[in-house]
């Protein structure tokens, strides 16, 4: 019988001859799609990645709980045992507080397709049940999810909502892709030293595309000597500011006054865009733009967070005090102008 570990007192038994199960679409739906984000086990009840480092084959094919935010997804990969078996393989880098990168396998096609549908920076899970064992070939720790695994996106707890802070401050064009180390250093730009044009860049994606790798499943970074053909910093704030709603950490449509997601507890946000609670927002710079060199152009690429409010030296809620003019004026300093570009596939 598969049974889960939670804390409540209460337990289901179903059986597959006897019994079927329906999603409910009652009128009260919002109601109890809020318990989706409440973690199985108690909020504070989950290792660090530097505890799991830490305590390393101590901790070997034992089942812990972890929180984490997404670093990386990787793509999943069709694999065949030698026993003929068919599986899906996903490897997804997570992070916290203690650990800038940490592995996360999958190999479930159920679960390697939930997997997918995390976006790095955006989405915090609690994982009841995830085991750890040590990898020899690696020497190091990993964690594997399995059928015991419950997976909690975005959990409303406060230690998720810290978490989601942190994360959200991370520059990871700054960091070391590859370091799985809790001690992982930040090193220095200089450290990238390929060169590519633009038409190099789409190459790289081509290929990264149609011949995925574990090579490049963190990506690969490189410069770019080039210059912004596009950089609408002025255009209207919608475009230029991503908001999210704290509840559930999901975009909101400022103009709209939405929540993109439809189960988050918060329902209609009108509210939460009335000053008096404000904090219950998220915001920061997010915007498309376009490098240009004698190569081509390199349309769409997203220029947002930490790097863009380095770029023109002032933050979120600075930016948002300038007049129109002044925006505009700080788009020419940066428009068509000659720039080293450092960019990540």
């Amino acid at each position: 019988m598969f049974s889960l570990y939670i804390e409540s007192g209460y337990q289901l038994n179903i059986s597959e001859r006897h019994s079927t199960i329906e999603l409910y679409g009652g009128s009260d739906l919002s109601y109890f799609t809020q318990l989706s984000h409440i973690p199985t086990r108690a909020s504070n009840d989950y290792y660090t990645l530097l505890d799991v480092i830490n305590n390393g084959q101590n901790l070997h094919q034992e089942y812990i709980n972890l929180l984490f935010g997404i670093r990386s997804v990787g793509k999943a990969k069709d694999i065949t045992t030698k026993t003929g078996k068919k599986l899906k393989r996903c490897e997804v880098k997570i992070l916290d507080e203690t650990c800038k990168s940490f592995p996360l396998i999958f190999w479930d096609h159920v679960l390697s397709d939930l997997a997918q549908s995390w976006t790095p920076q955006e989405h915090v899970i609690f994982a009841a049940d995830c085991r750890v064992t040590f990898d020899d070939y690696r020497k190091a720790m990993i964690a594997t999810a399995t059928s015991k695994t419950i997976f909690t996106i975005n959990p409303d707890t406060p230690e998720a909502y810290n978490l989601y802070q942190y994360v959200q401050g991370l520059d990871f064009s700054e960091e070391d892709f590859g370091d799985t180390s809790a001690n992982q250093a930040v090193i220095d730009l200089s450290a990238i030293t390929s060169v590519y044009n633009v038409e190099g860049v789409k190459q790289l994606q081509t290929q990264m595309v149609s011949n995925p790798s574990s090579d490049t499943s963190d990506g690969i970074c490189g410069i770019i000597f080039g210059y912004l053909s596009t950089f609408d910093i002025d255009s209207e704030i919608s475009s230029v500011v991503l908001t999210r709603c704290k509840k559930c950490w999901y975009k909101v449509d400022s103009r709209a006054k939405t929540c993109s997601n439809v189960n988050c507890s918060a329902g209609s946000v009108d509210d939460l865009f009335n000053e008096a609670i404000s904090a219950d927002l998220s915001q920061s710079l997010d915007i498309l733009v376009n490098i240009t060199d004698c190569t081509g152009t390199l349309g769409n690429v997203r220029f947002s967070g930490a790097p863009l409010e380095k770029c023109i030296g002032l933050t979120i809620d600075e930016f948002l005090c300038l007049q129109d003019q002044q925006k505009t004026e700080l788009k020419w300093k940066f428009l068509l102008e000659k720039c080293k570009i450092y960019f990540k596939v």
